[in-house]
């Protein structure tokens, strides 16, 4: 992998010396001030978003505004601004691990853990909102563990991230049918996924997420697909967590019950009020103990290093992850996944990514209902959702118009495809729909910081490729070429896949 070009140079005042870590607005660097002397967390924004005159006021607006909020349990932002055309914020450098690293351990949290982690997060939101600020996007990535010798907790927590979340549409966010949506998709209220106005009640939801996942192991709706879980976030009840984890006090139920419940008037009217009967709550009657270790809960990755034990210094200000394309996309070589049996080096097959992809179009079908009477829908999510039967479709030629991917964590992109128009069968008439709708002839594949790379199709209702090598958190198909209509004009992608290796 290529040297980050940054390192070594000044932009702001501030000396870069090391990336700390790169996410869905920037890469967030180790740097020293000179002036007062100390080493920070630096963010730099990516150039696409700096670029754009009405994201670039709202980020310095709502960075400001954090930047105003003294909190204990709110990461300290030093300085935010722009300088020679490049965002950067300024942040206190902690030493410790984001919560979502805590939660990859092999056991589970012990209820009092649960209880302090909840507590001071729920602090430092109802502060945010005593000023007006909606972080929108409270996930465990977002939450900062570490310890204080002169704190009277074992742990102490950061909510990190304000100023950026609150406005951009990252990779961690989703597009539905009302327009755009701020939030990660496994941690997001109904309000935000339905495109309505929001206050501190959504951020209350996502820390019952949280709180869910502290618990049990896993998210609320966790093993589905990205469209799937924003689904249930609107219509479903997840389960109690005493059905996934038998020892927890039963009144615990009733807590995340209301923390998620649909309707923001029904939930606590604070998070300290939810904190509040969360520890009430742990102090009342259990079941029988028929104790399920989360070792065994579906998706438990391996876990990382204790934070009692060499810790490594880290920031979590980065809240969703994005384009490495900051500093250009970085080309790839061979990728060493492991060994053989007799120590050689083997490569891994490359993951299809389907989990962790959000998709945005810029201009899409209405929905209509197909010969049969079946509503049928366009969204752009159709394009990763793993059904060929689906399809992401704009009117007319489609020239111009485009579908982004956007990943929850940086891929090392080995090749892409897709199927280049509506492979379905007309389910009354028997059509071939490929063939009535314009058929894609070509399209462009565009990262940030790298040239576009341009794809032309046969004309065939399947998935055909190209190689693309590149590390990137967004894609963005640019349709160049379709053929002429023969019955409706539309031009349509039934599928695109992706093939690489998440970070």
């Amino acid at each position: 992998m290529d040297p980050d070009p940054i390192i070594g140079t000044s932009v702001a005042g501030y000396s870069i010396e090391s990336v700390l870590g790169r996410g869905a607005m920037g890469v967030v660097y180790v740097a020293r001030q000179d002036s007062p002397t100390r080493r920070v967390a630096l963010k730099l924004i990516n150039p696409a978003f700096a670029g754009d005159e009405v994201f670039r006021r709202r980020f310095l607006r709502e960075a400001t505004a954090a930047a105003a909020i003294e909190h204990p349990h709110i990461l300290p932002v030093y300085a935010a601004g722009g300088s020679n055309g490049i965002l950067f914020i300024a942040m206190r450098l902690v030493d410790g691990y984001d919560l979502r690293e805590i939660l990859r351990g092999p056991t589970e949290l012990p209820v009092e853990r649960v209880a302090r982690i909840t507590g001071q997060i729920g602090e430092a939101l109802d502060a945010a909102h005593a000023r007006g600020l909606v972080h929108r996007d409270v996930k465990p990535g977002n939450v900062l563990v570490t310890r204080q010798q002169d704190a009277d907790d074992a742990d102490f927590c950061y909510l990190t991230d304000f100023g950026v979340s609150t406005w951009t549409a990252s990779s961690a966010a989703a597009i539905t049918l009302t327009g755009q949506m701020v939030g990660t998709a496994s941690y997001v209220a109904p309000e935000q996924i339905e495109g309505r106005s929001v206050d501190g009640r959504a951020d209350q939801y996502s820390l019952g997420c949280v709180l869910y996942e502290c618990l049990t192991g896993r998210a609320p709706f966790s093993g589905r697909q990205a469209a799937a879980i924003l689904y249930a976030h609107l219509h479903e009840q997840p389960p109690p967590p005493s059905s996934i984890r038998p020892d927890l006090p039963t009144g615990v139920d009733d807590v995340t019950d209301r923390a998620l419940r649909k309707a923001p008037d029904e939930r606590y009217t604070s998070c300290r009020e939810l904190a509040h009967d969360l520890r009430e709550a742990l102090g009342g009657p259990t079941r029988p103990p028929a104790k399920v270790p989360l070792a065994t809960a579906p998706g438990r990755a391996p876990p990382p290093r204790s934070v009692g034990r060499s810790r490594r210094v880290s920031i979590v200000a980065v809240a969703t992850v994005i384009l490495v394309a900051v500093a250009g996309a970085v080309l790839l070589g061979a990728r060493d996944r492991g060994s053989t049996p007799g120590g050689s080096p083997s490569v891994a097959a490359p993951t299809l990514i389907r989990e962790g992809v959000q998709a945005t179009a810029s201009r899409t079908a209405p929905s209509s209902r197909d010969a049969a009477g079946n509503p049928v829908t366009y969204v752009p999510a159709n394009v990763v959702d793993g059904n060929v039967q689906t399809a992401w479709r704009t009117p007319g030629d489609g020239h111009g118009q485009s579908v982004s991917l956007i990943f929850d964590q940086p891929i090392d992109v080995v090749r892409i495809g897709l199927i280049p128009g509506y492979a379905k069968t007309d389910p009354q008439t028997g059509a071939n729909r490929f063939l009535q709708d314009r058929i894609i002839r070509a399209v462009a594949y565009q990262i940030p910081g790298l040239p576009n790379t341009r794809q032309t199709f046969e004309p065939l209702p399947v998935p055909q490729f190209v190689e693309l090598r590149a590390t990137t958190s967004r894609i963005t198909v640019k349709i160049l070429a379709t053929t002429k209509p023969a019955g409706l004009d539309y031009t349509a992608i039934s599928e695109i896949y992706v093939y690489g290796y998440p970070q």
